[in-house]
Formats: structure tokens, C-alpha cells, sequence
């Protein structure tokens, strides 16, 4: 987890402090943006009769952008391109994340120093995790 505490994302780049620098182990690593963290948005969400519908509504591909960056200033672009969920409907433990990917694969062996995102939609109380395996 990149984010030990609840953020808001915005309009504006969201500098995410990295205690330490992270890398790719292959080239599938993604950053996961959890919106079920947020009591409020996770009991809306489980109200919707269709969860998928209504995630693909909300958060269209694209919407969403990271930046990881290197100390050398070497940069990769991340996209939303999808969504998952995990735990059950009524469930208090449904999880709901974003995933974003980058178009190119993320280099491996490379030293991210920093990251930022921002969302043409405002996303609150959020937690920003680091996936760094592929299936």
C-alpha cells in the first residue's frame, strides 16, 4: 500500500509520498486506486442493481492518470483501464479498485522515486496501492 491514510484525488497532480522507491519485478506492475474505502461511496455503490454498469458509467477508461517518475527524471504514464472488485455485494468487506496501467510496459529494474495522480472526477478517501505482479 503507497497510501497509509485516506487521500483526495482532483483535478489538479496529487503528489504521493513514496517512503521508499518502488519498482516493477515485470512488466504488469499497476497502480490500484481503492474507492471502497470510503463508507459513504461503498454503501452507494453496493445500492446499484448493476455494480459493473454503474463502476464503467462513473470512471470511463482514461479519466484517471498517474506519473511514476525516476530520480533521473525518467517518466511512465498510467491510465485507468478498468476495474475490480473483490468480496461479496451486501458484504461489508467489498473492495472496489481502480486499475491503472500503462500503455507501454513498465520497465523493470528501475527505481520510481515519485508519484503523482489527479481524476477529471473528484475521488475522496481513497487508498493508492502498488501491484507489482502480473497474471
Amino acid at each position: 500500500m503507497l497510501t497509509t491514510i485516506p487521500i483526495d484525488i482532483s483535478n489538479q497532480w496529487t503528489d504521493v509520498e513514496l517512503k521508499k522507491p518502488i519498482s516493477a519485478i515485470n512488466t504488469g506492475a499497476t497502480i490500484d486506486i481503492e474507492l471502497s474505502y470510503s463508507k459513504t461511496f461503498s454503501d452507494k455503490v453496493k445500492s446499484q442493481q448493476n455494480i459493473s454498469k454503474y463502476l464503467k458509467e462513473m470512471y470511463p477508461d482514461g479519466m484517471i492518470e498517474a506519473i511514476l517518475s525516476t530520480k533521473d527524471n525518467k517518466s511512465i504514464m498510467l491510465i485507468n483501464t478498468g476495474f475490480y472488485t473483490s468480496g461479496y455485494g451486501e458484504s461489508e468487506n467489498l473492495r472496489i479498485l481502480i486499475k491503472l496501467t500503462s500503455q507501454s510496459q513498465i520497465p523493470t529494474g528501475k527505481k520510481f522515486t515519485s508519484l503523482k495522480i489527479r481524476s477529471q472526477t473528484k475521488l475522496e478517501q481513497v487508498l493508492v496501492h502498488w501491484k507489482n505482479f502480473s497474471k
